[in-house]
């Protein structure tokens, strides 16, 4: 097993260690707005708190990140429903286009 392999295990469970303790969290690089919107969301919808990280990472941090954001992903499904996830994402994603129509109506 190599190191990027072990360090999503480590994510994944180190999530499922945070989801006993009610302390789940989701790693995603939130910006202006709609990152505002975002952290809301997940915390009042799932009880998820976003956690803003860079594009400037290594291989390892972004593999364990992946590996717990997964498991996030599973236990939001899980607990709120199928498609419960991909439905936060779509109203983000909803948001974040609303706004830069507003800002940018001609582009």
């Amino acid at each position: 097993m190599d190191e990027l392999e072990i360090e999503n295990e480590r994510g994944f469970a180190d999530c499922e260690a945070d989801i006993e303790r009610n302390s789940v969290r989701f790693f995603w690089q939130t910006r202006s707005a709609w990152g505002d919107y975002m952290t809301e969301l997940f915390a009042m919808r799932f009880a998820v708190a976003v956690t803003h990280v860079s594009d400037i990472t290594t291989t390892a941090q972004s593999s364990y990140r992946g590996g717990y954001n997964s498991r996030t992903q599973l236990y939001i499904d899980q607990t709120f429903g199928a498609g419960a996830f991909q439905s936060a994402i779509d109203d983000v994603d909803a948001f974040r286009m609303k706004r830069y129509r507003v800002k940018f109506p001609d582009g």
